[in-house]
């Protein structure tokens, strides 16, 4: 299981590679949000594909998403300004804090935190916002 950051036509992509279905890499700078994010409790992390501290929190993403076996999937939404957030999230338009961790239970954003948290603390503000 793993996963890295690359380009392809001067944008960021992920990769993932034998990481569960419920992991999912996500475009950057789409032109709307995806509509499968709109069902379902999703967990987004979006991160600065030009800061490898971001890059390297992809793992405590992929670690707390395993944490829930399935119950919430993963994006993983790279971006290289913030202005980019406003096509698919209007309510982080003005954000420019990373890495963004944001859950949306049918489209509707029930958490959103920056920053660097364990595996563990991600998890918990997970269940206490979305799950309780």
């Amino acid at each position: 299981m793993s996963y890295r950051v690359t380009r392809s036509d001067g944008r960021p992509i992920v990769e993932l590679e034998d990481e569960p279905p419920y992991c999912r890499a996500l475009r950057a700078a789409p032109p709307a949000r995806e509509p499968e994010l709109n069902t379902g409790l999703w967990l987004v992390m979006v991160f600065a594909a030009w800061s490898i501290y971001d890059i390297r929190a992809i793992q405590v993403a992929l670690d707390a998403a395993r944490r829930f076996d399935g119950k919430i999937k993963l994006g993983l939404r790279p971006f290289y300004a913030s202005e980019e957030h406003a096509a698919w999230c209007p309510d982080l338009k003005e954000d420019d804090g990373n890495p963004l961790w944001i859950v949306l239970r049918d489209g509707e954003m029930c958490m959103k935190r920056h920053g660097f948290p364990t595996v563990d603390e991600l998890a918990e503000e997970i269940k206490a916002a979305c799950l309780a």
